[in-house]
């Protein structure tokens, strides 16, 4: 009966292991030269530069980000992600890779600072 218990809570520890050691969300500062451009992703304004953001992960999908200025040229980026090692923990656990995925946890965002030079619009 020990055993039993001891099996089902190793189990447990090992679910879903990126969600439950590195959370659903990654901080991200962005900032612009010059400061106070608006920043968008995915298309809603979420605040602007300088700015540490939460940003939930997206598993598959891309965060497009986007940086507008009065005066200045619009910067679009992709926030760029990379598998979270973490993941491996799982092992063969299915459930595991399923919350993970479930929950975008299976990536995490690989930089978590971006800093944008905004060109002056000359049209």
């Amino acid at each position: 009966m020990q055993k039993n218990l001891i099996l089902l809570l190793l189990v447990l520890i090992f679910s879903s292991c990126a969600t439950i050691f590195t959370g659903t969300t990654d901080s991200i500062y962005i900032d612009s030269n010059p400061k106070g451009a608006e920043i968008l992703i995915d298309g809603l304004k979420v605040g602007k530069t300088p700015a540490d953001l939460i940003i939930k992960r997206s598993g598959f999908n891309d965060k497009q980000v986007v940086l507008k200025m009065d005066g200045y040229e619009r910067r679009t980026f992709i926030l760029q992600k990379e598998f979270n090692t973490i993941a491996i923990l799982n092992l063969a656990g299915l459930v595991g890779w399923f919350v993970d995925f479930a929950t975008g946890s299976i990536f995490k965002y690989s930089h978590k600072s971006y800093e944008i030079d905004l060109d002056v619009d000359v049209s």
